[in-house]
């Protein structure tokens, strides 16, 4: 899939030539004049990767850059600004702005494209680290809905049948004014407890396990 790239530079010539390099080398390009211009182009068409001039009318470089990173869904779009400044104060202002890189004009094709592919494969990187992210996150979640499964069955099947039973059977004994039948209930309410002990302790373990695992995990 062809990527977009979007130009914002107010010199002509510069736009013109930037954009027919880019053109030629396969890549969908979209230009403004201004830095409110390119402002309305990235709302309009988020692009894939913006090259900005710092020197501009209207709203300069710095400006623009200020409010792409504003923009929905756009924080995360490299941009790397055109210019003939390379003072360390103005580098360091668009880096903390959020610049991703500069290009010093005048520059070269060879350098245009470098600075382009490089910073497109770098995005490419970082999105595939991201849903590689979402994906783990999405995994853990169904582990831990599955253990939620099994926990409910515990409670609503396995653990809840020897409950009712004990309860059951104590019932019976109260009731019962039959010694034989009363020792055949109290055999059957120890079978019923034993069943209870067993499941509890084997619930408990499964539980301490998950948290010794979990307190493991974030040492």
């Amino acid at each position: 899939m062809k990527k977009n790239i979007l130009v914002i530079e107010d010199e002509r010539n510069i736009r013109d030539t930037i954009e027919d390099i880019l053109e030629l080398m396969g890549y969908n390009v979209k230009t403004a004049a201004n830095g409110q211009d390119g402002v309305n182009s990235v709302i309009e068409s988020q692009p894939d990767l913006i090259l900005c001039d710092v020197n501009m009318p209207i709203l300069d470089g710095f400006g623009t850059l200020k409010k792409v990173r504003k923009i929905k869904d756009a924080n995360g779009i490299p941009f790397v600004f055109l210019t003939a400044r390379v003072s360390e104060k103005d580098f360091r202002e668009g880096m903390n702005l959020g610049a991703d890189d500069y290009l010093t004009k005048p520059f070269t094709k060879d350098e245009l494209l470098h600075v382009v592919e490089t910073r497109l494969a770098k995005r490419a990187n970082d999105l595939l680290n991201y849903e590689n992210k979402v994906q783990d996150l999405k995994e853990d979640l169904k582990e831990q809905e599955e253990r939620m499964r099994k926990y409910d069955f515990a409670n609503s099947h396995v653990l809840r049948a020897p409950v009712v039973s004990i309860i059951g059977l104590i019932n019976l004994l109260l009731d019962s004014a039959n010694v034989d039948d009363q020792g055949i209930i109290l055999e059957m309410l120890k079978k019923a407890s034993l069943e209870l002990d067993q499941i509890t302790r084997q619930l408990g373990a499964i539980l301490t396990e998950e948290d010794n695992n979990g307190t493991t995990g974030s040492n």
